[in-house]
């Protein structure tokens, strides 16, 4: 199946927050596909349900004693996907394991990540939070598109050289999740009464 692009999540906070840019790409007729790594399974699973939302692509959290090998696992994953499905672009979100190597995989294709949800985010401290700063830091390098959240965010990114015709403040997307549910549950609730 030929489409535009690909969503890549691993937690449940990720699925919160990239669930109502999924929507909006929907409803803009924009063919989208959503891969979920396992690196949260259960949790997420909850997530999707509450956002009417079934992955595409669900991968098995790869077995990891630490963080080197989970990112191994995961890396290796999401590169057999996105040769498999050759999607024109990639979109992450903020700062997990999941996130990098997703944005690692889609870089050694030369398939670009076109959007780096909560992107800007910074501590000023390497190992806080760690490994979070760090991931967060170098998806950014291989981002074309930031959409960070605040102006803060925003001056993180200009400092580090981002060109600003590749920059966007979006606010935070878990606002608008909390939109959309309470829009579902309003519509679910005159269902009921019907």
């Amino acid at each position: 199946m030929e489409y535009h692009a690909l969503i890549v999540t691993g937690t449940r906070p990720e699925v919160i927050k990239m669930a109502p840019v999924y929507h909006a790409l929907k409803n803009n007729d924009i063919s989208v596909r959503w891969c979920h790594s396992g690196q949260h399974d259960t949790l997420a699973d909850q997530a999707f349900k509450h956002f009417d939302i079934t992955p595409d692509i669900t991968l098995k959290r790869p077995e990891a004693d630490d963080l080197s090998s989970l990112c191994a696992g995961l890396l290796a994953q999401l590169s057999k996907v996105i040769t498999q499905d050759k999607p024109k672009c990639v979109l992450v979100h903020g700062d997990t394991s999941s996130t990098l190597a997703a944005a690692q995989a889609a870089f050694y294709q030369q398939i670009p990540v076109i959007a780096h949800v909560e992107a800007g985010l910074r501590s000023g401290n390497l190992f806080h939070p760690f490994p979070e700063e760090a991931n967060r830091k170098q998806v950014a390098t291989i981002a074309s598109r930031h959409y960070p959240p605040t102006p803060r965010a925003l001056s993180a990114l200009l400092s580090e050289g981002v060109n600003p015709d590749q920059i966007l403040t979006t606010g935070n997307t878990v606002i608008d999740a909390q939109h959309y549910l309470i829009h579902q549950t309003k519509l679910n609730n005159q269902k009921t009464k019907s």
